[in-house]
């Protein structure tokens, strides 16, 4: 159903501007933008295993923030 699915598009934007700006911009970067942990680390000047960990606190944040969204 349309107006569901931009509802649920809707809450996910709020979580991610919810998340802090490092989270969120390595979140985009490996799973919207789908660039490797090389690729981000050339482009944010940021080492792997702190990237790493930026997209892990993230998507652990996203999956709480978003627990009660689902409209399945």
């Amino acid at each position: 159903h349309p107006s569901e699915r931009a509802a649920v598009r809707e809450e996910i934007q709020r979580a991610l501007g919810a998340l802090d700006q490092e989270q969120r911009e390595a979140f985009v970067l490996k799973h919207v933008e789908e660039l490797s942990y090389e690729e981000m680390t050339q482009l944010t000047g940021v080492g792997i295993s702190a990237l790493k960990m930026r997209v892990k606190r993230a998507c652990e944040r996203l999956r709480e923030l978003l627990e009660g969204v689902r409209h399945d």
